[in-house]
């Protein structure tokens, strides 16, 4: 009998391991306070539609893109820019009409553009043939 200890012992473990496999009952778990501190905001959409008319921004906005691009390597040519006035928050709302080089396909969108030229909401895609 005394031999058996080790090997009821390892059943009796192997049992209560098994046991556990197929509960119904879940596990506590917490959030730490860094974690819920990390959550992305996402910036809202873009408003639809073209600014009711355009300033001289978006002419001066879409040579930068273009040398930029250029200088990256990226296939994406803005093609018009028309750009509202500045709002309040610093933002251009902006109708771009662009396409890839070698390509005969236009694509057009709303953004809204921050102080530095950079996307401050999510674009919107928009038809073309819809603006001038």
């Amino acid at each position: 009998m005394k031999g058996c200890w080790p090997a009821l012992a390892g059943v009796l473990a192997l049992a209560a391991l098994a046991a556990g496999c197929g509960s119904t009952t879940r596990a506590d778990t917490t959030v730490s306070s860094a974690a819920k501190a990390a959550v992305t905001t996402v910036p809202p959409p873009t408003p639809s539609g073209a600014p009711a008319a355009c300033t001289s921004y978006g002419s001066t906005w879409l040579k930068a893109y273009n040398r930029s691009a250029l200088r990256q390597g990226s296939p994406i040519r803005m093609l018009s820019a028309c750009c509202g006035p500045v709002t309040k928050a610093g933002r251009h709302h902006c109708f771009l009409k662009l396409t890839l080089i070698g390509t005969k396909t236009l694509g057009c969108e709303t953004v809204d553009l921050g102080p530095d030229g950079t996307p401050a909401t999510i674009g919107r895609h928009e038809n073309c043939a819809l603006h001038k």
